[in-house]
């Protein structure tokens, strides 16, 4: 029997006994509201309880003993009141019994109760046994009819949680983040949480939200976005809508219900089907990338747009990271944020000592020291460097990684590697950096500057780390030259433009101003670990070689093999 059931029978008995103080009584009443109010079941089986409980005592009324009643009946179920018992049942007289005959008068239709009620003798041990043995039966009937009701099956557990406020008018998950079946409905007011169901499915569910876990299957949703993503093992699991069910075919889908009650899911995995609440209406199946809705009231689907951020589908409450699917900025890492939106613009790093500048505060050459920097103020960033191949190779990487492929340049460079796209020099006016009428370093198009003759390098290993169930599967980026230099040089400027992966080199153009910008696309693994970019001067000076990366990220997928 747990906590609730015993609860609930003690604080019935006593109150029936008479033992509540006027606390106690007003206690027992807020606890039985409560509990009425969420689960009308439980009146039900309060009332059957004190039915019950009366229609025992009023057999044990019809002895005259008051004194005796009084004695032994609060302590019916007192451990104390029964070895009294046993040793008072010891020493006691046998008292015979005597049958009395039945009456066979004729009786009235209509009873009238005596003040007084008839004379009939017992012993003490056998009254006691009498009221202690129905105490105990109501307590046990109690407790087997509260069982059914008290008796609950976990259906999820809260796996990870990000800032989640939950409402005080709602019922609030258990200490240890678990969800029951006959659980009623939880308000995410802020925040996100991520449910794994017992049938191994996973769901993102951001705030504000209104939601119950029905059964480890069925995830009923009033209110608030949902994404699931439902293992093979787990095919058929079910969001509940007041508009709709949709029901999954081994897919990663999400489902949003506005305030009406109106509802739209679009599915980035598999299939799933959509079933509207008007039985009238057929079943709509969605495959990937494509959305539909229902409208509560006619319960009428129809196609929606779809919308490749519209939920969040991964947390992890470690790193800050709430993903919306797609790709992570590198642009945005280079600016100190976790490559999905919390960087500072123009924040970049100083090649010379890797400390972090947020604006550019010297406008002319700078001698590299021919040496490999780590930058500890940024874990994504293993370290950035002077590219000059002496002959003996650059160093790209704190592990003493080398690459001979970098050319040979002056040794020199101008300004800092940072997130965005400007130039500002001594004789040139600040200006965003722009490519065929394209300006970068913008939120659409952001970009990480880096003049020759620089290089950095991450480390793909420690963004895995802070990707939860993520996984880097590319990197792409645009390589070019801002063609703005027209408007303050004679010449064309050049530059030679590297992507290095563990010491390979994956891309490699030779680029100028007037030249388009270059697509840049390699395959990672996961067993690469450094990403190094590099821009070196080609064989004539640094001077107006304004580069840049546009729109450089990495390519994340979720990876599932962990819920399969």
């Amino acid at each position: 029997m747990n906590t609730n059931e015993l609860k609930l029978t003690e604080y019935i008995l006593r109150m029936l006994d008479g033992e509540n103080d006027e606390a106690k009584q007003r206690e027992f009443e807020e606890y039985l509201k409560e509990l009425t109010e969420k689960n009308p079941a439980a009146l039900d089986y309060y009332w059957q309880l004190v039915s019950d409980y009366v229609c025992i005592e009023s057999r044990v009324r019809e002895y005259d003993d008051e004194e005796i009643i009084n004695e032994f009946m609060p302590a019916a179920l007192d451990d104390d009141a029964v070895l009294e018992l046993q040793e008072e049942i010891k020493n006691a007289p046998v008292v015979p019994h005597k049958n009395e005959p039945r009456r066979t008068e004729n009786r009235p239709a209509v009873y009238e109760l005596p003040a007084e009620p008839a004379e009939r003798k017992v012993s003490k041990p056998t009254l006691f046994i009498a009221v202690a043995s129905a105490a105990a039966l109501v307590f046990l009937l109690s407790a087997v009819k509260l069982e059914n009701f008290f008796t609950k099956t976990p259906t999820a557990y809260i796996n990870d949680s990000y800032k989640a406020v939950w409402s005080d008018d709602y019922r609030k998950p258990s200490e240890d983040g678990s969800f029951y079946d006959k659980d009623d409905y939880f308000k995410l007011e802020q925040g996100h949480i991520e449910l794994l169901f017992e049938s191994g499915s996973q769901v993102v569910i951001e705030s504000p939200a209104i939601f119950r876990c029905i059964s480890e299957g069925v995830l009923r949703l009033d209110y608030g976005k949902a994404c699931s993503y439902v293992p093979e093992r787990a095919q058929g699991f079910t969001v509940q809508t007041p508009s709709s069910d949709i029901v999954d075919l081994g897919t990663e889908f999400g489902v949003e219900v506005n305030k009406y009650g109106d509802s739209k899911v679009q599915v980035y995995e598999g299939k799933t089907v959509l079933n509207s609440v008007n039985d009238k209406i057929s079943k709509f199946l969605l495959s990937v990338g494509q959305a539909g809705e229902v409208e509560r009231l006619s319960g009428v689907i129809s196609e929606a747009d779809f919308e490749p951020s519209g939920f969040t589908r991964e947390i992890d409450s470690g790193s800050g990271l709430l993903w919306h699917g797609g790709e992570l900025s590198l642009a945005d890492i280079v600016g100190g944020g976790n490559g999905f939106g919390t960087g500072t613009a123009e924040t970049g790093i100083e090649i010379s000592d890797g400390d972090v500048l947020s604006k550019l505060s010297y406008y002319g050459e700078r001698i590299g020291r021919q040496a490999y920097v780590s930058v500890s103020s940024n874990e994504f960033i293993d370290g950035v460097f002077c590219a000059d191949n002496a002959g003996q190779g650059v160093q790209i990487a704190s592990t003493g990684l080398l690459s001979k492929d970098i050319p040979q340049t002056s040794g020199s460079y101008w300004g800092y590697i940072f997130n965005g796209a400007f130039h500002n020099g001594l004789d040139v006016p600040r200006h965003r950096l722009q490519k065929g009428g394209t300006k970068y370093g913008t939120r659409d198009n952001p970009a990480i500057t880096m003049h020759p003759n620089t290089g950095m390098t991450f480390d793909l290993n420690a963004i895995r780390e802070k990707l939860s169930n993520l996984k880097i599967s590319s990197f792409a980026a645009e390589a070019g030259i801002s063609d703005t230099v027209e408007k303050y040089s004679e010449s064309n400027a050049r530059a030679f433009m590297q992507v290095i992966v563990d010491g390979e080199v994956e891309f490699e153009k030779l680029l100028s101003s007037d030249s388009p910008m270059e697509d840049v696309d390699i395959k990672l693994t996961g067993a690469n670990r450094f990403l190094t970019l590099s821009v070196t001067e080609a064989g004539d000076s640094w001077g107006f070689d304004w580069s840049f990366w546009g729109n450089p990220v990495l390519t994340i997928n979720a990876d599932r093999q962990g819920l399969q």
